[in-house]
């Protein structure tokens, strides 16, 4: 028979690594997709735009680097909220907001790294802006 501490200790066990594997998953899909664009890759990776194109980028190293502090982040919450919150709605919340904010922010730069494959210099891509003003 089960002991009670062993059950509660499983759950616990249980709620930890629903915290920390999806982030862990999302990284190491992130790394290995980062590693077969690497050569396809500019130089300079666009991470941010205005209304005139560019205005800032970051090296490869430096989205790999943004990737493994955000997804290491989100493990280590969503680990220690596995372990500490106890009463399962707050502990569902908190890890699904936990795991949910962490893959959306890395698929997000890793789906903008991946469109900007093939490209030469991020500053030769211009928006295509309509003429409104023309239209009769």
């Amino acid at each position: 028979m089960n002991h009670p501490s062993s059950q509660h200790r499983s759950g616990r066990v249980a709620a930890v690594l629903l915290g920390t594997v999806p982030s862990i998953a999302v990284l190491v899909v992130a790394l290995v997709l980062l590693r077969i664009w690497r050569a396809d890759l500019p130089k300079e990776i666009a991470t941010h735009w205005n209304s005139h194109g560019v205005d800032g980028t970051m090296s490869l190293l430096g989205v790999v680097v943004t990737v493994v502090v955000i997804a290491v982040l989100g493990a280590v919450l969503g680990g220690v909220a596995g372990w500490y919150i106890r009463e399962s709605e707050p502990l569902r919340v908190t890890l699904g907001l936990v795991n949910g904010l962490t893959v959306f922010v890395v698929a997000g730069i890793v789906s903008t790294v991946g469109a900007q494959r093939g490209i030469t210099s991020v500053y030769d891509i211009a928006f295509r802006q309509s003429n409104s003003s023309s239209r009769v």
